[in-house]
């Protein structure tokens, strides 16, 4: 699955986001970005930031945070005498946040994703895998 967020991470956060490349574009137009970049969110005492790195830092954010916790799980398993099904359960409800939060914002390839790692972790509880 880690596969798959890094090339979230390249595709959408690298490519399209912060490089604006070629690999995608923006359809019918790419108004939205100007329109996010002259956006202000004002976060009271906290300070404040421009809607397009708030939404793209989020983005960046979500997929560099499921790779650590493919990482994380990874080195879990590594050890001799973890129990892993409270991970297990973890990863399934943080995969089944990520894939709603994706399937309602119509982010398809995000969504697939989610949805692969929600079928993923489904099998490991069901297999019992420990």
């Amino acid at each position: 699955m880690r596969i798959g967020h890094l090339g979230h991470l390249a595709l959408v956060d690298a490519a399209t986001l912060w490089l604006r490349t070629r690999v995608s574009s923006w359809s019918p137009s790419s108004i939205v970005v100007s329109g996010l970049e002259h956006t202000t969110l004002d976060f009271g005492p906290l300070g404040s930031a421009n809607a397009f790195r708030a939404f793209a830092g989020f983005s960046f954010w979500v997929a560099l945070s499921l790779v650590f916790l493919g990482v994380f799980l990874h080195l879990v398993r590594a050890q001799p005498s973890v129990w892993l099904k409270p991970f297990i359960v973890l990863s399934l409800v943080l995969s089944s946040c990520f894939f709603v939060l994706a399937a309602v914002c119509f982010i398809w390839p995000a969504g697939a994703g989610g949805l692969a790692a929600v079928a993923l972790f489904s099998l490991s509880l069901w297999r019992r895998e420990s």
